[in-house]
């Protein structure tokens, strides 16, 4: 019975196999009289014709980044003063919060002028799990005291500092790979209408008093955010640990340096710090009189009729030449104070700063912040940190008789062909750098 049962089988699957075999003879004589040699050349050129014009002229056509794009003025130096300025505030690590919660104390938020704090604390992804950003939660059924506990923890403890509703903190968590953060901070930064995101350098003050790298991803986080942002930007190199109690604006001119002077404004409001604008120029016979140059003139004059006192609010003009004058008054100055504060000047090349450049290593910082982020000596290896710009390089380096803290500003930027933007004659990595038109002022 068993026998006979198995014999049936191997019959079926012979036969099956005969089947499958006539039709595979039929099919391949079918397609040979079909398709000829020179049809299955044509057929396979246009595969690859097709797919090789396609991908590139897809790539050309779909920019992922002009979702970030904002059509109004996000600026610190637009935000009107009674209304509220919102900051997001990014922490990568715990030893993040001392320095940019002691900035934010300096920018002196009151009932009449108060901030908005969005805390986005980060979280590397590590696999292929999915990126999360959400609101913070505290897990209440848990003992577990996480670090995105404790950061939030001291936020709103500052926040109980200042009453009256001067501050309001809205804490955020992300969890995404280093490569994929930047979008997190730009789509949020758009959502909440931000006039500041807020990040830390990736160098930090250790225990110890060298100045150590935390994380080399963490740059590469700032360097995107700075070309995708829809708003101005600010990265704070801690080198010191004192209060930021003695604070200097050194302006060059240009919009950067224009969004740091209108940062500077806000602590000069505050009574117990003490605000120094240095305004570098060169002699009059060199100075030009362009628009630029004339919107530099406006906000300095604002800002020496508002402000300065000559006792806790002053005002300094210096002259120089050429970038080894600026390195030298810097050079005097820079350790005087607790905080310096300067535009990025990502791209902009003056009589002032010329020079300077050659050597940027962190370009989130500029080339002076660079400079002053650096712990080498000798104006060959000024430049460590592009990042921060030309001025930011040098105020961020520790040859400068002493270790002062740098925040360097760059204004708000956007990005995309066919947009109605003034270029503002800087390239950043696909597209050039423009700010946002008149027409589409929140004013």
């Amino acid at each position: 019975m068993a026998a006979g049962l198995n014999v049936k089988q191997e019959e079926r699957g012979k036969s099956s196999k005969k089947d499958s075999n006539l039709k595979q003879a039929l099919t391949s004589e079918y397609l040979k009289k079909m398709i000829t040699h020179q049809a299955f050349t044509v057929l396979i050129l246009s595969v690859i014709i097709f797919g090789g014009v396609t991908s590139p002229f897809i790539k050309y056509i779909y920019r992922p980044e002009d979702r970030f794009i904002a059509y109004k003025r996000r600026t610190v130096q637009h935000t009107k003063p009674s209304a509220e300025l919102r900051i997001l505030a990014c922490i990568y690590h715990q030893e993040n919060v001392n320095s940019i919660l002691s900035l934010l104390e300096s920018t002196h938020p009151s009932s009449s002028s108060p901030i908005c704090i969005y805390v986005l604390h980060f979280t590397n992804l590590v696999g292929r799990a999915a990126a999360i950003l959400a609101p913070y939660k505290h897990n209440k059924s848990s003992n577990l005291i996480t670090e995105t506990d404790h950061i939030v923890n001291a936020f709103n403890y500052f926040s109980q500092q200042n009453p009256n509703n001067s501050v309001t903190i809205l804490p955020f968590v992300c969890l995404s790979p280093y490569s994929t953060m930047h979008d997190d901070v730009c789509s949020l930064a758009l959502d909440k209408k931000a006039a500041l995101v807020l990040l830390p350098f990736h160098k930090h003050l250790a225990i110890d008093g060298t100045i150590e790298s935390i994380n080399p991803n963490i740059q590469n986080v700032n360097v995107n955010v700075l070309h995708y942002a829809p708003c101005s930007v600010g990265i704070l190199a801690t080198l010191s640990t004192a209060t930021m109690s003695r604070v200097a604006v050194y302006f060059f001119g240009g919009p950067d340096d224009r969004e740091a002077l209108a940062y500077g404004m806000r602590i000069a409001e505050n009574d117990t710090v003490g605000l120094t604008l240095v305004r570098f120029r060169p002699p009059k016979e060199l100075r030009d009189s362009g628009m630029e140059t004339k919107l530099d003139d406006a906000i300095v004059d604002e800002f020496r009729r508002r402000m300065v006192d000559d006792n806790r609010v002053v005002y300094r003009e210096e002259v120089v030449i050429d970038g080894e004058g600026t390195v030298g008054v810097i050079r005097a100055m820079s350790s005087q104070f607790s905080l310096l504060i300067v535009g990025r000047r990502e791209g902009k090349e003056s009589r002032l700063t010329e020079g300077l450049s050659a050597w940027n290593e962190y370009p989130e910082l500029g080339v002076v912040g660079d400079l002053l982020a650096s712990t080498t000596e000798g104006l060959s290896a000024w430049n460590e940190y592009p990042e921060l710009g030309v001025v930011g390089d040098l105020l961020a380096s520790t040859d400068f008789g002493g270790r002062v803290s740098t925040l360097v500003v760059q204004q708000q930027t956007r990005f995309g062909a066919g947009g109605k933007g003034q270029t503002a004659g800087r390239q950043k990595v696909h597209h050039q750098r423009q700010v946002a038109p008149a027409e589409f002022d929140e004013e």
